[in-house]
C-alpha cells in the first residue's frame, strides 16, 4: 500500500501538459442558419526546378437553436 501511495504522489512529477488556443479556429455561430469562409492560395517558385502549389481551406457550419453542426 505505501508503494501505490508514492506512485500516486509522484506520477504528476512525469506529467506533460500543453496549452492550445483554438479561437481563431471557432466560426461565428451567433446567427441562424450556414455560415463559414473559404480560401485559396497560388505559391509559384522557380530555383533550380520550377514548383507550384495550389491550396484551399473551405470551412462550413450549420446553427441551428441552440446546436452548432
Amino acid at each position: 500500500m505505501r508503494y501505490i501511495l508514492w506512485m500516486l504522489f509522484l506520477s504528476p512529477l512525469g506529467s506533460n501538459a500543453q496549452i492550445v488556443n483554438i479561437e481563431n479556429q471557432r466560426l461565428d455561430g451567433n446567427r441562424q442558419g450556414f455560415h463559414g469562409s473559404a480560401e485559396l492560395n497560388l505559391n509559384f517558385t522557380m530555383n533550380t526546378k520550377q514548383l507550384l502549389q495550389v491550396g484551399d481551406k473551405f470551412r462550413l457550419g450549420y446553427t441551428r437553436d441552440r446546436s452548432s453542426y
